[in-house]
């Protein structure tokens, strides 16, 4: 039950917690220090006897025998004639000697009835004014005037940032999957003659390049940039979660490789919009594979996808693409790391099996379609070469330019949407289990 302590300056009440008694702590009205004294509990009462218990028997007052004093009479005063004896008729103790209660050690001294304060009060000498209640740390409820902070309120306020975070983390997912899909699905449904605008130059003016380029162009490159935007908003939002989640280094570096790979983004597509406006270049997604040899490296293809993005290498601009991309996807693949290991610090630092499961499963899958690319990879150019060209190019190259178009993109679909819901339910189990261990709207 609290205890209620009223100050002696301005009479106030205040109530403290019942395991306070012997602190201190200052009035937040006057600032006056006061001492929380408990209730005082008495001697036992001794319990009324039972029905049918014997009495108790009550011993005789003492009586008193006279004794003869061992000292004498004083001179001038009287003869004292008897001194108290003990009951029964035995004599009482005889007065010690003063030498011999000297030569005793004194009483240990009481224990004081309350506790020394376990934070001492900062003084207010030298100044007139009492000290301000809400810097004084003391732990008691009324040493901070207005509502006294909330530590638990904190904490659910950070979980939902770091909630809303991820919220924003899903909807640049969404974003970005839709910029691929629709890298994919246009090619593919102007191969079964879907009829799009294809007038030649298109509204940007920019000759060579139609319409149709026009709507792939910003179908792609428009939701992606909107993605990482989301996506960077989301995870600086993640980095606010509460010292709890042991993920607050590894939520900053990801937040912060976030924001680099998108500047890098910016700057390719400022730079391409520029060649575009100045030079009339004309940026190219699809590479142009009759520029090719027969037996094409895995450089030169690089080198032909790479002529429809990136301006001249020479030129100043082409450098600063060729960073720009080179930041996009190195700290990019580093943002993703990172933000992996931060949602799985979270669920185990929330002890989901949901949370961690998910996020375990994730990196498994991811690592294992890593391994299985780097082995078909090795195993086609080093081990097999001669069954591949004989079996797997030379079918490839007899196929119509119809499936050339549609096998390769179908792919990419079909891997991104693979990858958007592993990634999607990774970060719907780690914000389920915030909400289920803090009070998230």
């Amino acid at each position: 039950m609290p205890i209620k302590v009223t100050c002696s300056q301005c009479g106030g009440v205040l109530h403290a917690p019942d395991d306070s008694s012997g602190k201190r702590g200052r009035c937040p009205t006057c600032g006056t220090v006061l001492t929380i004294i408990g209730e005082f509990v008495g001697p036992a009462v001794p319990a009324p006897p039972q029905f049918g218990a014997p009495p108790v028997s009550q011993s005789p007052r003492p009586t008193t025998t006279p004794v003869t004093n061992p000292w004498g009479s004083l001179p001038g005063g009287p003869e004292p004639s008897s001194v108290l004896a003990g009951s029964g008729g035995a004599p009482a103790p005889l007065p010690r000697p003063t030498y011999d209660l000297a030569k005793e050690s004194p009483p240990a001294p009481r224990p004081a009835a309350f506790p020394a304060p376990s934070e001492p009060v900062p003084s207010s000498r030298g100044s007139r004014l009492p000290p301000d209640p809400r810097k004084v740390s003391v732990q008691d409820p009324f040493a901070k005037p207005g509502k006294p902070a909330d530590a638990g309120a904190e904490t659910n306020a950070q979980w939902a940032r770091a909630y809303r975070g991820l919220g924003w983390v899903r909807s640049g997912l969404l974003f970005c999957l839709l910029g691929v899909l629709a890298y994919a699905a246009i090619p593919i449904a102007l191969s079964f003659n879907f009829q799009l605008p294809n007038q030649s130059p298109g509204w940007l003016n920019v000759a060579d390049y139609s319409q149709t380029d026009e709507i792939r162009l910003f179908a792609t490159v428009g939701p992606m940039l909107l993605g990482l935007l989301c996506v960077a908003i989301g995870r600086i939002g993640v980095s606010g979660a509460p010292a709890a989640a042991h993920a607050g280094a590894t939520a900053a570096f990801a937040s912060l490789a976030t924001m680099i790979a998108l500047a890098g983004f910016v700057a390719l597509g400022v730079i391409c919009w520029l060649g575009m406006k100045d030079s009339g270049f004309v940026p190219r997604f699809t590479p142009q594979m009759s520029k090719l040899d027969a037996k094409p490296t895995l450089a030169e293809k690089f080198e032909v996808w790479g002529e429809g993005v990136f301006l001249a290498k020479d030129d100043v601009t082409g450098q600063i693409q060729g960073f720009g991309a080179a930041a996009l996807v190195g700290f990019g693949l580093l943002a993703e790391v990172w933000f992996v290991a931060t949602l799985g610090r979270i669920g185990a630092s929330l002890r989901s099996p949901r949370a961690t499961g998910r996020v375990n499963r994730f990196v498994i899958l991811v690592g294992l379609l890593f391994a299985i690319k780097i082995v078909v990879l090795l195993a086609a150019r080093v081990y097999y070469r001669a069954w591949f060209e004989s079996k797997i190019w030379s079918n490839w190259q007899n196929l119509e330019e119809k499936l050339k178009t549609i096998g390769p993109l179908a792919v990419i679909a079909f891997v991104a949407l693979a990858f958007a819901l592993l990634y999607w339910r990774m970060i719907g189990g780690v914000r389920e289990a915030i909400r289920e261990n803090a009070d998230v709207a």
